[in-house]
C-alpha cells in the first residue's frame, strides 16, 4: 500500500483547529486552493493509471482549518476522477502541527528581525542565534533554538527565551506522524494525509539527499509501506524545495 502526504496549501492563518468542522474549513487562499487541486488531479490520475485498477484511498488529515480545506478539495477532486474514497475525512490528533510553536517567534532567530513578545520590542541577530547560518529547516529539525549560545541567550530577555523552550521538539513531531502511518499499514487501502511540513522532514531528506529540503505547499510525497515500515519512493514535480 502508498501513503501520500499531501502539504496544505497556502493560507491565510485565519482559522485554528477550535470548533472547525470539515465544511467550514476554509483558510486556503485562491492560490493555495489551486495548488491543491492540481495536486489531487495529479494523484488521481497517478491512481487510476495503476496496474490494478484505481485503489480505494482513505483521507486523513490534521485537525486545523487550513489541512481539513486541503483533505475536502482532494477528496472532491479525486472522486470526480472515479476515485473510490474510504469512509469520511479522519481528523486525527496526532497530524497536527508543532505543540507551542509560534512563527513570529522562531523565524527572528534564523534570518533576524523585530520580535513583540511580553509586552517588550526586540530585535534578533541571527549573527548570535544562527551563526552557523543555518537554513530554516535545519535550524527547526535540530532543535537549535534549544541550545542558543550564551551571548545568543543574554541577548534575549528571559521570557522571550523561556517561551522558545516550550515549543515541541522535532522528534516528538516526527515521532506522532509515524505513529500514524504505523497504525495504517494493517489496512488495504492507500491514504492521503493533509499534513503540516513539520514532521515531514526526514522523508523529505531521503529523497532529496539534502537537509535543508522541505515540502512545498500544496504538493505531494509518495510513500510505500511495508510490514515494518514506510519509506519515501518518489515526490510530485515541484514538491521538494531547497533553501
Amino acid at each position: 500500500m502508498r501513503a501520500y502526504l499531501l502539504r496544505h496549501g497556502e493560507t491565510g492563518y485565519r482559522q485554528g483547529n477550535a470548533s472547525i468542522s470539515l465544511a467550514e474549513a476554509s483558510d486556503l487562499t485562491s492560490n493555495g486552493e489551486e495548488d491543491v487541486f492540481k495536486s489531487a488531479a495529479n494523484l488521481g490520475m497517478v491512481l487510476s493509471q495503476g496496474t490494478q485498477g484505481r485503489p480505494a484511498i482513505s483521507i486523513h488529515s490534521s485537525p486545523t482549518g487550513r489541512t481539513l480545506h486541503t483533505a475536502r478539495l482532494a477528496r472532491d477532486t479525486l472522486q470526480q476522477k472515479d476515485i473510490v474514497t474510504v469512509g469520511e475525512i479522519k481528523v486525527n490528533q496526532d497530524l497536527r502541527e508543532v505543540d507551542n510553536f509560534d512563527w513570529s517567534l522562531f523565524s527572528p532567530l534564523v534570518t533576524g528581525g523585530d520580535v513583540s513578545y511580553d509586552s517588550e520590542q526586540f530585535t534578533v541577530d541571527p549573527s548570535l542565534t544562527n551563526p552557523r547560518g543555518l537554513s530554516i529547516a535545519t535550524f527547526f529539525r535540530s532543535d537549535a533554538h534549544l541550545s542558543l549560545p550564551a551571548n545568543a541567550r543574554a541577548s534575549l530577555p528571559q521570557a522571550y527565551v523561556t517561551r522558545l523552550e516550550i515549543f515541541e521538539p522535532y522528534r516528538s513531531v516526527v515521532e506522532r506522524l509515524h505513529g500514524v502511518l504505523a497504525s495504517l499499514q494493517s489496512q488495504p487501502e492507500h491514504h492521503l494525509l493533509a499534513v503540516h511540513e513539520g514532521g515531514t522532514g526526514d522523508f523529505v531528506e531521503a529523497l532529496a539527499g539534502s537537509k535543508d529540503a522541505y515540502l512545498v505547499r500544496g504538493r505531494y510525497i509518495t510513500l510505500e509501506g511495508s510490514d515494518h515500515d514506510w519509506a519515501a519512493v518518489s515526490a510530485q514535480d515541484g514538491a521538494i524545495g531547497q533553501e
